[in-house]
């Protein structure tokens, strides 16, 4: 396969793994079908000289979504006190930040994980102490290590040793 229609499937591949357009597009573009867009990305597990030339056109795209980026940053601090939620340059920044996030392996967005209301706290915390202590801690250890390991669960043994909370539990 010559070197140039490597580096032409490297290419596409890359900006199939940005996100920067949808892969019919990006097919269409090189006059493939998606399949073969996907056979391509399936043989550069396989294909070490392709894997290579993917990861180089990777790097080179996340250069420019990282210089577009900053370009745009920098335009839109000096227009700070003019700017408004409907400036495009707000989303292209958005969006040149997202593919460059994408292309070098990063989160693209941080999930964050709430403990339900309907969980009692304080018997999740008696059920981790005794897993500590099934670990061989002595209970004085089993709780500096929940104290350490989950400081929310620990609060909560301490509330309840405070106010007489039973926490849905009988104490034997």
């Amino acid at each position: 396969m010559s070197k140039r229609n490597l580096t032409k499937q490297a290419a596409a591949i890359a900006a199939l793994d940005s996100g920067s357009k949808p892969a019919g597009q990006i097919a269409e573009s090189l006059n493939v079908s998606r399949a073969t867009l996907y056979n391509w990305k399936k043989r550069a597990q396989t294909d070490q000289e392709l894997s290579d030339l993917i990861q180089l056109e990777r790097q080179e795209l996340a250069g420019k979504y990282f210089q577009l980026a900053s370009g745009l940053a920098s335009a839109l601090i000096e227009k700070l006190p003019d700017a408004t939620f409907e400036n495009k340059a707000v989303s292209a920044l958005a969006t040149a930040a997202d593919k460059w996030l994408a292309l070098t392996g990063q989160p693209q967005q941080i999930t964050e994980s709430r403990v339900s209301g309907s969980i009692n706290l304080l018997v999740e915390a008696r059920q981790a102490l005794r897993m500590y202590e099934q670990e061989g801690f002595a209970p004085a250890d089993a709780l500096e290590c929940l104290r350490d390991d989950d400081p929310e669960l620990y609060r909560a043994l301490l509330t309840a040793s405070h106010t007489g909370d039973q926490g849905g539990e009988s104490t034997e």
